[in-house]
């Protein structure tokens, strides 16, 4: 069965969604609601080709993984080992230094009411980072958190690209195309 994909239209306030990325994939007879429209989302129908099922397991494929493992933990504070998929770290830079220094702003200049407050990031490798907290979270909370942050940066291999995105606006923010166009559309990070 054909699918439709719903695309973000224009980049979030926050960061964490950018124009381009791609939200979920449903079967094209899916109905969306009111707000998964013009003018945070274009819905792109994509009319031969893979199964909504199969295009849903390939994006849910190269979806950044997190592994979080406790190095450490005590009574006042807990230290933590954050790995990333080597493959998306190459695409997103998160081995260079602006995305380093961003992670450093975000955990360490943390205000006192973040989860983060009092952290410090103990070090960088390739593919990992290792930061400790003065207080305990729960593991998952903090993972959570982390991956809200930086999911636009490490979360998403393929985007549609702007001029793609600015079509389907134009067309009234619904088209159908077929699987072709559709990877004719696709930005790979990993080239970039």
């Amino acid at each position: 069965m054909p699918y439709k994909i719903l695309v973000i239209a224009k980049d979030r306030p926050d960061g964490l969604r950018l124009k381009g990325d791609m939200s979920i994939i449903r079967p094209v007879d899916w109905e969306f609601g009111t707000k998964e429209g013009l003018p945070n989302f274009v819905q792109v129908a994509v009319t031969d080709g893979a199964t909504w099922q199969n295009a849903q397991a390939w994006i849910d494929s190269w979806r950044i993984q997190y592994v979080f493992t406790t190095l450490n933990d005590q009574p006042t504070y807990a230290q933590y080992k954050v790995e990333v998929d080597p493959d998306v770290i190459s695409a997103s830079g998160v081995g260079g230094s602006e995305l380093k220094q961003e992670m450093r702003d975000y955990i360490e200049d943390a205000e006192p009411d973040s989860m983060w407050y009092g952290s410090v990031i103990d070090g960088f490798t390739a593919s990992s980072m290792t930061v400790t907290i003065p207080k305990p979270h729960v593991k998952r909370t903090l993972k959570n958190d982390f991956m809200d942050k930086f999911e636009t940066k490490l979360g998403r291999r393929y985007y549609f690209k702007s001029s793609g995105v600015d079509w389907a606006i134009a067309q009234g923010g619904a088209v159908s195309i077929t699987q072709a166009q559709a990877i004719n559309n696709l930005i790979d990070k990993l080239t970039e």
